[in-house]
């Protein structure tokens, strides 16, 4: 396949899907990824509009005007919401899963057709077990809720800004976690309003060093990071249907399961002890919930990492047989 090199073009691919969840005289950006009328956008976004009373609206690039229906989807700790729109839409392709490399060049477009380069700088691996793209583009530059694509107009990460030591960063969102979003449980867009009038929650993500996993067999990380997976798959939805003590409850089963049943990892069950331990000291479900999913992200955020230090060094033929 060529790859494009006429940006009319690439403007004209990409646009079509672009739109607006509009608040008043207030658009946030948002793009189609189906037919069906699913739009993705920033969390934030989401939870910022919703505070507002009264029908919540999108703008699409034809300039119909049509009602969001329902949450399709949401993934608050990688700061992404599926909205589904009551009428159809024109998708733009997604691209592989696969990371994009250091250097790597992709191009936003904003309502307007307005096109702008950015490239990859670094991958950045946070305590959330996210990965983001470190971007650079032209100066004052904010994707934030806009597709991020490829030369052939395929999304290849969300963007989005976050605040840095010396300002605001352009980042990305990989693509990768839209598999997941697409496939979350749809909820009431009431329910995302009740979250929206929540007490913001600052959290306490503990950041471990990979030390901390030497000696840990790889088999038994990924079988604690799967359970671990599995709890807030099951627990995030009880969280986000208003039933917060069902969340701590599921969460602190699952660290007690997993401490049980892999004493010898000492990292995981430190981490895991750590956590139980934060949440005793708390009489509300609400922080007991989020204190043991600052512990349950620390932990998988290691355990990536160490599983990808270990891997790299088996690619270039240093690691033990």
């Amino acid at each position: 396949m060529t790859a494009r090199t006429d940006h009319d073009d690439l403007v004209a691919l990409v646009r079509p899907a672009l739109g607006a969840i509009i608040q008043g005289e207030r658009r946030y950006p948002m793009f189609a990824v189906s037919e069906g009328g699913l739009v993705v956008t920033l969390a934030q976004i989401a939870l910022e509009v919703v505070q507002v009373p009264g029908p919540l609206q999108a703008e699409l690039g034809d300039g119909r005007i049509t009602d969001v229906v329902e949450v399709a989807g949401l993934d608050p700790g990688r700061n992404l919401i599926a909205l589904r729109l009551e009428c159809a839409t024109l998708p733009l392709p997604l691209a592989r899963e696969a990371l994009l490399e250091q250097h790597a060049r992709l191009w936003s477009v904003n309502e307007s057709g307005e096109l702008s380069e950015g490239r990859v700088e670094a991958t950045q691996s946070v305590a959330e077990a996210l990965v983001i793209y470190l971007l650079s583009g032209p100066t004052g530059w904010d994707p934030s809720g806009l597709p991020l694509v490829d030369a052939e107009g395929q999304v290849v990460a969300v963007g989005a800004l976050a605040t840095g030591p010396s300002g605001q960063v352009a980042i990305g969102i990989p693509r990768r976690y839209l598999t997941s979003l697409l496939q979350a449980t749809p909820m009431p867009l009431f329910m995302l309003r009740r979250m929206a009038a929540r007490p913001r929650v600052e959290r306490q993500v503990p950041v471990y060093p990979t030390t901390m996993l030497v000696g840990s067999e790889d088999h038994e990380l990924r079988v604690i990071a799967a359970a671990i997976g599995d709890a807030i798959h099951r627990g995030a939805p009880s969280y986000n249907a208003g039933d917060v003590a069902d969340c701590a409850r599921i969460y602190t089963a699952t660290a007690q399961a997993v401490m049980a049943q892999h004493p010898t990892v000492d990292g995981a069950t430190q981490a895991l002890e750590a956590g139980l331990s934060r949440a005793s000291t708390l009489s509300d479900p609400d922080a007991r919930a989020w204190a043991l999913r600052d512990a349950f992200d620390g932990l998988l955020s290691v355990i990536e990492r160490y599983l990808a230090d270990a891997q790299h060094l088996l690619d270039n033929g240093t690691g033990n047989n």
